[in-house]
């Protein structure tokens, strides 16, 4: 009896307090133990007034055993009535989960305890060049800890803004945006072959630092400190890791330090691609990185997905895709449970159409690399290829939770939401984008969507009209898109024929219509000629298919 009351609360109460299931099979293993010995015991003594006796000592009528069970019966009788009311509160409470913040509008979803944000480290090197070495090693720190299913880590896009004097006092705004409970700050100084990281890990709910570290290394031994600070991270988180998750987390990316810094260079260079560098030099970078170790799988992972990726303006060069292709197996066999490689795999044959072997490939990624907002970016594309709005959706959402301030993945959910004509969605979008940009930047979103709730025009045509000059690292084209789809509500033709042609086929990337689509839908407003109109709606479905 005693036994499974022991049992009972054990099951019932240990999951209530967050003990973890170890407990419950230690009870119970100590029962099964004690059991035997419990019934000896049991057999060959008894309970009197005077205390324990052996059995055939003991007088009739001298006992107390049966007085003792009826307390104890009692005693039993209770707790069982609370341990049934605690299992049913379990099962009737509501239940927390990911879809529990969408249950609940209006309602803050609590933020998760295991979650992180790794800010960009301060470089501290006498070599001002040196930031790129920097920002490297808070990448890979990232990234090493992205492999962690229990841990939810913020993607790079979404804090490479917080530097400096972005950070000073606003620990706790910060976690509050970016939806995480603790922080990691860091510095990087590097001097000749020798390199000094400080970290500090701080909980933004009370600005308190849970731990701090200082390495210095050599540059040979440096390359294992990501996978090293991600496990000390983890510890400290309390996040349980599986052997892989361990064994992925604390991999060497390479052996060599000047294959490593050729890596980071080419990182930068990625990072850099939307604000003006040439995608072709990340892609050399990888390569020369490649040259010094051949086998350096990640290095050889991302230059598959930087040649998958000039896909669009290749899509008939076979010796593209071919080098995509065997860069990617090649890591895949270096490394098997490499993310990266298979993420590669999975932009590969995308990039050929083959979306079954993609959507394995990226299932594969998901597991290896949980919290990689890219996976799910891709994933997000293959869905808008197969017209799969719904599941488009959801995939940039969650992209969403992972990369919070990714303006990439915002645009591309704020458009598709434009598709299915979901203008509320649109508008906050919008908000959420210019609110991430922080400066004078031109945003018609809110704007068009709200025209488009409320069928008044003016506060658009005040918007485009108002629209400050464009920041010098971009063009007018933007600001002329906005004109052409305001001459095209407003029936002017003429100026939205202008507008259309002045703006570059680029622009129309993130769109579900391509340029040429618009061109036809401007042929059929103008009442063209049929055989105008089919002919430009020929030429769109040559540049879709």
């Amino acid at each position: 009896m005693v036994a499974w009351l022991l049992i009972q609360i054990a099951t019932q109460v240990f999951p209530f307090f967050g003990i973890p299931n170890w407990g419950v099979r230690l009870i119970v293993l100590f029962i099964v133990i004690g059991f035997p010995v419990a019934l000896v015991l049991a057999w060959a003594f008894e309970l009197t007034p005077e205390g324990i006796k052996r059995t055939d000592e003991v007088r009739p009528g001298e006992s107390i055993a049966n007085r003792t069970g009826r307390k104890l019966m009692a005693l039993i009788t209770v707790v069982a009535m609370l341990a049934t009311g605690l299992l049913l509160y379990r099962f009737t409470r509501p239940q927390e989960g990911p879809g529990a913040a969408a249950s609940a509008p209006g309602q803050a979803a609590a933020i998760p305890e295991k979650s992180i944000a790794v800010l960009p480290f301060e470089n501290l090197s006498a070599e001002k060049d040196d930031a790129f070495f920097a920002d490297g090693i808070q990448d890979d720190v990232l990234t090493s800890l992205g492999k962690i299913k229990d841990l939810i880590v913020i993607a790079r896009a979404s804090v490479m803004t917080y530097r400096g004097e972005a950070v000073a006092g606003k620990l706790r705004e910060i976690g509050q945006t970016l939806r995480v409970a603790h922080v990691l700050q860091g510095s990087v100084r590097r001097s000749a072959n020798r390199v000094v990281v400080n970290v500090v890990l701080v909980d933004t709910r009370d600005n308190r630092q849970l731990w701090t570290e200082r390495y210095e290394r050599t540059m040979t031994d440096a390359l294992s400190l990501q996978g090293e600070l991600a496990l000390e991270i983890a510890r400290e988180l309390r996040a349980s890791l599986t052997p892989p998750e361990q064994g992925a987390v604390a991999t060497k990316p390479t052996e060599n330090p000047d294959a490593y810094v050729l890596y980071l260079r080419a990182r930068e260079q990625e990072f850099r691609f939307r604000s003006g560098s040439k995608p072709e030099a990340a892609a050399q970078l990888y390569q020369q990185a490649i040259d010094l170790d051949p086998k350096f799988a990640l290095a050889r992972a991302r230059l598959s997905l930087r040649i998958s990726a000039f896909g669009p303006g290749s899509a008939v060069d076979p010796t593209r895709k071919a080098r995509a292709l065997s860069e990617a197996e090649e890591a895949v066999r270096l490394q098997p449970n490499l993310g990266e490689a298979r993420l590669a795999l999975a932009c590969y044959y995308l990039w050929i159409g083959d979306s079954d072997h993609a959507f394995a490939e990226l299932s594969r990624a998901a597991e290896l690399s949980p919290n990689s907002a890219e996976v799910w970016n891709t994933r997000a594309h293959i869905y808008k290829r197969q017209d799969q709005l719904r599941e488009r959706i959801a995939a940039l959402q969650h992209a969403e939770t992972l990369d919070p301030r990714g303006t990439h993945n915002l645009a591309n959910l704020g458009m598709t939401f434009r598709s299915v004509r979901n203008w509320l969605e649109v508008a906050r979008i919008g908000d959420r984008i210019k609110a991430v940009l922080s400066q004078e930047r031109f945003l018609w979103g809110p704007a068009y969507a709200e025209f488009r709730m409320s069928g008044v025009i003016d506060p658009l045509k005040k918007v485009i009209a108002e629209a400050p000059d464009p920041p010098p690292e971009e063009d007018l084209s933007l600001l002329k898109l906005a004109r052409y789809e305001l001459a095209m509500l407003e029936r002017d033709f003429p100026a939205a024929e202008r507008f259309l042609r002045e703006t570059p086929v680029e622009r129309f990337k993130g769109w579900t219509q391509p340029k040429l689509m618009q061109e036809a839908l401007l042929a059929v407003a103008r009442g063209a000629d049929p055989a105008v109109i089919e002919r430009a709606l020929v030429l769109v479905r040559q540049e879709i298919e």
